[in-house]
């Protein structure tokens, strides 16, 4: 979300001077909420992750 809106702040600032900034406007626009959740149900699964229990160094 935070890209969504520095890309905006960056066409204000431009004044459309910028095609590739307006365009990458339009990407993350028309991302929509079904796209986000077919992805994590692609990608994120019980059966691709890993487990680490990180522990800091004990001090003597």
């Amino acid at each position: 979300m935070n890209k969504i809106k520095d890309k905006n702040k960056i066409e204000v600032f431009y004044n459309d001077s910028c095609p590739v900034c307006k365009r990458e406007i339009e990407i993350y626009k028309s991302i929509q909420k079904d796209d986000i959740m077919r992805v994590a149900k692609s990608y994120l699964n019980k059966n691709q992750r890993i487990y680490i229990d990180y522990l800091p160094k004990e001090t003597e």
